[in-house]
């Protein structure tokens, strides 16, 4: 598996016109004949068949930068512009034959939510296998993200302990790097207040690319654009060399690679050097790692390296690049691995101490109320004052509990292996499953939980809900 200090793989950068730029904005369903278009949606589509064998079972998750603490109207504008984003995604893979997304499989996190649900948020990331980091502000993005940090939502390590697939667009491209150009776009175009990251600022740090998107996008004037570039983006490169992408132009990267597709140039010192053209695809892979480290110490023999690096750049015709599919593939089947081994250790462990327990085999000193906090004792639904009875309920959640510690990142997971545990026991020892009933039923369905329930032939006359009316696994105490 990847470690923390890696890059997971990414589609990055300002991405093909799959939505128009003219109000209102609606998905662009004259682009399915453009070359990059069907070249970006077959990337995608190649790289999310090897995380699932349907597109239906895709989890999707989209982080946009409309979205801030207070204001409503921020937000809605961060909810349209995902799920305009999602439809274009969704139609364009299905036109393209690579199958449907599910709107049920597709998730809107921003501040708010994080805010008020942070234990979800942090669970749904786990569980997803595609990311899309959207549009908005770059300023608004990086403070979203910096909540995230401060709600111990750690989206890099998530996504690449999970080998989750990552694509971005605008200001998702600009803030997912670790040194960041933040660049005048609002300033200049909305007149917004003018902001540059400090050096020291951290971004997500999970693309090696420092670049400003969209530039020149179709709604803007060509005297506009030209004006931006002169007043703004060239006298900028004197303090941090970046990419200029068009639209229709992104970057394929990984911990290996580095590719450039579209229109893409370098701005370094003042200086433009054109890098590929719209059709055209290069490996920068070399050209980016000089790039970052001359943006960090300024040396002008690197700089003379790069130069030269420039004139080497074999540009091709842009065709799906099978080394980083590849990759991705060998790293989905070690993700995959691992996880087995995980599972296979906990159930074992569950298994083990379970059956010990009801069948006697492990000694306990006598049961002290003094471990046990009210609510506890008082959900309990007792049928008479039995210890016995009291000491195996107990003990149960207390080894579901500490066993939760090997899946502390991935709650819903680790529940999950538990119900596959219960099914398993129930014809060993069907006491174990129907005081796990009585004790967690509040984190499953109640159709999980009536099934389960008929298997152990204890108990069919009442209701799940009366079984279990509180949240133990949380109320246990310490």
């Amino acid at each position: 598996m990847k470690n923390i200090n890696t890059i997971p793989t990414m589609v990055v950068g300002s991405l093909p016109e799959i939505v128009t730029t003219s109000s209102p904005r609606r998905v662009n369903e004259n682009n399915l004949n453009n070359e990059f278009v069907k070249q970006y949606i077959k990337t995608l589509g190649e790289l999310l068949k090897v995380k699932k064998d349907n597109l239906s079972d895709i989890k999707m998750v989209y982080i946009g930068g409309y979205t801030n603490q207070d204001g409503d109207v921020v937000t809605n504008e961060n909810t349209n512009t995902a799920k305009l984003y999602f439809s274009a995604l969704k139609y364009y893979f299905r036109q393209l034959g690579y199958g449907e997304l599910q709107k049920s499989n597709f998730v809107i996190l921003d501040s708010k939510f994080i805010r008020e649900n942070a234990i979800d948020a942090k669970d749904i990331l786990e569980n997803s296998d595609f990311v899309f980091l959207g549009i908005g502000q770059d300023r608004v993005f990086g403070e979203l993200l910096e909540s995230m940090i401060s709600k111990g939502i750690n989206l890099k390590d998530i996504i690449l302990r999970n080998n989750i697939l990552v694509t971005s667009a605008c200001a998702g491209s600009v803030v997912s790097a670790s040194k960041i150009y933040g660049g005048q776009y609002d300033s200049f175009y909305y007149n917004r207040p003018d902001f540059v990251y400090p050096d020291n600022y951290d971004g997500l740090g999970i693309n090696p690319v420092t670049m400003e998107p969209n530039f020149g996008a179709s709604n803007k004037e060509e005297s506009k654009t030209l004006e931006f570039k002169e007043t703004c983006l060239l006298p900028d490169s004197n303090r941090i060399a970046f990419y200029l992408c068009s639209p229709n132009s992104m970057f394929i990267t990984n911990e290996f690679k580095v590719y450039a597709c579209g229109e893409i140039s370098l701005l370094i010192d003042g200086e433009e050097y054109k890098i590929t053209g719209n059709l055209e695809k290069a490996d920068i892979t070399e050209l980016n790692t000089y790039l970052n480290i001359y943006n960090v110490n300024r040396s002008g023999t690197i700089k003379l390296v790069i130069l030269d690096i420039l004139k080497r750049i074999k540009k091709v015709n842009i065709e799906i690049v099978s080394d980083i599919i590849n990759d991705f593939s060998n790293d989905e089947q070690k993700c995959r691995i691992s996880d087995n081994i995980k599972r296979n250790n906990l159930k074992l462990l569950l298994n083990t101490q379970l059956l010990n327990l009801f069948n006697g085999d492990v000694t306990y000193s006598k049961l002290d109320p003094n471990k046990m906090n009210a609510d506890f004792i008082n959900s309990l639904n007792l049928n008479s004052d039995s210890e016995d009875e009291l000491y195996l309920k107990f003990y149960l959640v207390s080894i579901i509990k500490s066993s939760s510690v090997m899946y502390k990142d991935n709650i819903s997971k680790f529940l999950s292996i538990v119900l596959e545990c219960m099914t398993q026991l129930v014809n060993i020892n069907p006491k174990i499953v129907y005081y796990f009933i009585c004790c967690f039923s509040s984190f499953y369905s109640n159709k999980d939980m009536k099934k389960l329930l008929a298997l152990t032939k204890i108990e069919e006359t009442r209701r799940i809900q009366e079984l279990n009316t509180n949240n133990l696994y949380r109320k246990l105490a310490s």
